[in-house]
This record gives C-alpha cells, sequence and structure tokens, in this order.
C-alpha cells in the first residue's frame, strides 16, 4: 500500500523538475522561434530575469543549508540540481542582457562570468563536502535569507503587473503603439507558467522538508504568483484596441 504513493510522488518530483529545467530554456526558445535578439531581449525584461534569478538563488541556498540529514541521508538533492542550472541560466542570461545593451565589453562580461562560475561551484564544493547540517543554528539563520528572497522573487512579477495596469487606468497623455497582441500572449502563458511552478515547489517544499519558515515563504511565493496571473489575465484579456487611446487633441 505505501509503495503507490511513493511511486506517485516521484512522478510528480521527476515532472515538476523537468518542467523547471524547461523553463530555464524560456530565453533560448523565445531567441529560436524570433531569430532576433531585440525581440528575445524585450520580451524578457531585466525584472522578469532578476525575479526568477533570486527565486532560483532562494531554494539553492535553502536546499543546499538542508542537504545533510541526520546519519548522513542526503535531503533534497533534486532541489539543488535543478535550481543550481536554473540559478546558472539565468545568471548567464543577464549577463548576455548586459552585453547585448553595451553596459559591459566582451572582456569583461566573459571576466564576469569566469569569476561567478569560480565561486559558484567553489560555493556548492563547500556546502557538499564541508556540510551544514539542517538541524544546526547556523542552516536555521541561513534559511531567513531564502525566506526574504522567495517572496522578492514573487513581489517583482506583480509590482510589473501593478504598473500595466495602472497605465490602463491612467492612459499616457501622447499616443503609443499598443503591446504587439502576439507578446501578450507570450507573456500570458509565462504567467500561468510561473503559477504552476510555484505550486510545484510548494508541493515540494511541504513533501521533503520538515520546515515551517520556508514552508511559509513558498505559500506566500504562491498566491502573489496567483495574484499576478489574475490581474495580468484582466490585462491581456481586454479589448486590444482600447490598449492606448488617442492622445487629446490639441486645442
Amino acid at each position: 500500500m505505501s509503495v503507490q504513493p511513493q511511486y506517485s510522488s516521484n512522478i510528480n518530483c521527476v515532472s515538476g523538475c523537468v518542467y523547471s529545467l524547461l523553463s530555464f530554456c524560456g530565453p533560448i526558445i523565445t531567441l529560436w522561434s524570433t531569430a532576433s535578439t531585440e525581440a528575445t531581449t524585450a520580451f524578457h525584461s531585466w525584472l522578469n530575469l532578476l525575479a526568477s534569478a533570486l527565486g532560483c538563488f532562494a531554494w539553492l541556498l535553502f536546499s543546499l543549508s538542508q542537504l545533510h540529514g541526520e546519519a548522513g541521508q542526503i535531503v533534497g538533492a533534486a532541489a539543488v540540481v535543478v535550481n543550481a542550472i536554473g540559478f546558472a541560466f539565468y545568471a548567464m542570461y543577464i549577463v548576455i542582457k548586459l552585453a547585448a545593451a553595451d553596459y559591459l565589453g566582451t572582456m569583461a562580461c566573459s571576466g564576469v562570468i569566469l569569476v561567478f562560475f569560480g565561486a559558484y561551484i567553489s560555493a556548492i564544493l563547500v556546502s557538499v563536502y564541508g556540510p551544514i547540517k539542517r538541524e544546526s543554528r547556523e542552516a536555521l539563520i541561513i534559511s531567513f535569507v531564502p525566506f526574504v528572497l522567495q517572496i522578492i522573487s514573487q513581489v517583482i512579477p506583480l509590482v510589473t503587473v501593478c504598473s500595466l495596469l495602472w497605465s490602463m487606468i491612467f492612459p499616457p497623455e501622447n499616443q503609443q503603439r499598443p503591446e504587439h497582441i502576439n507578446r501578450r500572449k507570450g507573456r500570458k502563458k509565462k504567467k500561468v507558467s510561473n503559477f504552476g511552478l510555484s505550486l510545484f515547489w510548494v508541493a515540494y517544499c511541504s513533501m521533503i522538508y520538515e520546515h515551517d519558515f520556508f514552508q511559509l515563504a513558498n505559500d506566500v511565493g504562491a498566491v502573489l504568483a496567483l495574484l499576478s496571473m489574475f490581474l495580468y489575465l484582466v490585462y491581456t484579456l481586454r479589448p486590444h484596441d482600447m490598449d492606448y487611446p488617442p492622445a487629446p487633441a490639441e486645442v
């Protein structure tokens, strides 16, 4: 009787991890489908990339602090691997976006990437081979940082959606070109995907960890993701010709 629930939880865990890994490839898929660096950088904004990177880093930091349980037991290795990959991807995207915007030269970007990966690999090696016990005071203190970062990672998308709604309620005085309908559809799917991922990590946290502190952060994050998705659906499902009304005629 206990085999079936365990099998189902393993299937759900693998499916959620694969889904997360695919979501990390979003900018690559956008670049492949549009064949345009400009369109890719426009679709994946600074704030969205930063929010995704913070979410991955929060989970990576928390899962590393909880990796070593009692009697040498390894806890939550999947969370470490998946979010380590995700954080590396989003850090790379941010560096590429900096280079595309001419904020960094080629040599500077290469140096930033090398320094990042050197520190990144060193941190993981220290966490794995110089373990912090999940019941220790140090692990509890470290978990406060992921708690804050996890909530911030969902507050950022909500703030961006609220700014869109604000522009709809109080349109700009000058006439602007409406957001392209295909881009709106893509971002709508992205909001739905973000909410689905947040639900998976809520379930993963409750199944793997006994940590009310970080569980609360994921619960709050899921609620914020749901609110962000709902508000963006309100924004994107309105009539397209009402995006930006014409500027008032000059007297």
